[in-house]
């Protein structure tokens, strides 16, 4: 066992390790936690080199956060996330801890502000329509359309397509197993293709064997070199497809759809099924936790209130709305009554200034307009023809008319 003082003197590679092959408790393979510390050292490496463990810093830990943030850390030009950050700087945490170098630079130390997890979303039927038929528009995007068609047939995620191998895939029982790529040991399990799905698989397997994909090790997406003349490895899986991914997904109008989204989409249609049981689903899924099973807990309820819905006779007398004895909201009172509209008519009239005639009168008039109505009056004056009242408009605010009506008193 090496001494705690000599390990913190160690170069950060060096260090870094020893301490990950001390670890013999943590699962092993390309998909697991130690593959994942080994992606977060290789990262912390690039930046902090051959540092010795005691000369690491907060400030130095603050300068990676800034650097890893903004695609400034050699050999990792992409911009990494606040969520991946700070998983590499919990490995580096872990491995300053092992040497007794972190206690004093806990204090200083703040982890990047995260956002809260998305939930995935699923498509509406027009959604996933539209996607998958411009997915097959162009040749270029033929392996993210297989990919994404075996997610929303079959719920594997895109790891765990990326790690299938093909002596994973059997086309006679029409199957997939997915071994490698998943998050946890539930998540390793058969998969039964539908003709979808079986229609996917077999497009990327014909793809697989012309790039030498031929042995039963080989994976199903080889990777290909970023030099064209090296070549293809089967030996090795596809990154990932995300370049084919983006172009797609904004074609379709869907730029902010994940490709793990589509693995939400499928437990969701599922989920909504209620000829699926709960068992079904997570054998299918692969969930495993208490939490996962609350996650798709609505729309199980609401799956089985609308399968009980269906058994509905409506023989009973009263709905459950409004069952019987019990008194509903009370009616509102009714309207006060409308006064009827009058209709205008014509009547004699006779004023001061230039505005006398005979007609009905407007809302606004001027200094010789005819058309005047007096407030009041009705058919039966109309129809006596006689005058019952004066309109006096005063002649020096032509815009401004005083209309003044007085009925004769006795009359």
């Amino acid at each position: 066992m090496l001494e705690i003082p000599k390990f913190a003197e160690m170069p950060f590679p060096e260090a870094a390790q020893l301490w990950l092959a001390s670890r013999k408790h943590i699962s092993s393979g390309e998909h697991s936690t130690r593959f994942m510390y080994e992606t977060y050292i290789k990262s912390l490496t690039f930046f902090f080199g051959n540092t010795a463990l005691d000369k690491i810093t907060a400030a130095k830990m603050a300068e990676y956060q800034v650097a890893r943030s903004g695609g400034l850390v050699p050999g990792r030009p992409r911009k990494a996330g606040s969520s991946i950050v700070n998983h590499e700087m919990n490995a580096l945490q872990q491995i300053l801890t092992r040497a007794g170098l972190w206690a004093p630079i806990a204090p200083w130390y703040e982890p990047l502000p995260t956002e809260k997890s998305r939930v995935g979303c699923a498509l509406t039927p027009e959604q996933e329509r539209r996607l998958f038929e411009v997915a097959r528009t162009r040749p270029r995007w033929h392996v993210a359309y297989c990919c994404s068609l075996i997610t929303a047939n079959t719920t594997a995620g895109p790891g765990e397509i990326r790690h299938l191998q093909l002596q994973d895939v059997d086309l006679t029982k029409r199957t997939i197993q997915t071994r490698l790529g998943a998050k946890n040991k539930v998540r390793d399990r058969p998969l039964e293709l539908n003709d979808d799905a079986l229609w996917a698989v077999t497009e990327l397997l014909n793809r697989a064997r012309e790039k030498g994909s031929i042995y039963p090790h080989h994976y199903l997406l080889p990777h290909r070199a970023h030099v064209a003349s090296a070549g293809w490895n089967p030996l090795k899986p596809v990154g990932c497809w995300r370049t084919a991914w983006e172009a797609l997904r904004v074609a379709a109008e869907l730029p902010k759809l994940r490709m793990y989204d589509l693995r939400h989409h499928a437990i969701t249609k599922l989920a909504e099924d209620s000829s699926v049981s709960e068992a079904t689903l997570e054998d299918i899924a692969g969930h495993s936790s208490e939490k996962m099973r609350r996650h798709y807990s609505h729309i199980r309820v609401e799956a089985r209130r609308s399968a009980l819905h269906r058994l509905n006779t409506g023989f009973a007398p009263a709905t459950a709305t409004n069952p019987p004895n019990v008194p509903g909201p009370p009616e509102p009172p009714e309207p006060p009554p409308v006064p009827p509209v009058r209709r205008p008519t014509t009547i004699s009239w006779s004023g001061s200034g230039s505005a006398i005639g005979v007609g009905p009168c407007s809302s606004t008039v001027r200094a010789g307009d005819s058309t005047i109505w007096p407030p009041g009056a009705d058919e039966e004056d109309e129809k006596a023809g006689e005058t019952i009242g004066y309109c006096e408009i005063e002649p020096q605010a032509p815009l401004r008319p005083v209309l003044m009506f007085k009925r004769r008193s006795g009359e």
